[in-house]
C-alpha cells in the first residue's frame, strides 16, 4: 500500500518536472504548468493517480 503511494508520488513529480520544463521553454507561467500536470496525472486523462 505504501509503495503504491510512493510510486504514484514519484510519477507525479517526474511528470510535473517535464511539464514545467516545457512551460519554461515556451515562456508559460509555471502555475499553468502545475495545473496542466495535475490534469494529466488525474484519474480522467492518463489515470496515473486513482480516484480513491
Amino acid at each position: 500500500m505504501e509503495s503504491i503511494f510512493l510510486l504514484e508520488l514519484m510519477v507525479i513529480l517526474i511528470l510535473s518536472l517535464l511539464v514545467l520544463f516545457v512551460c519554461n521553454y515556451l515562456k508559460i507561467p509555471l502555475i499553468i504548468g502545475y495545473i496542466i500536470s495535475g490534469i494529466l496525472a488525474g484519474p480522467f486523462v492518463l489515470g496515473v493517480v486513482g480516484s480513491t
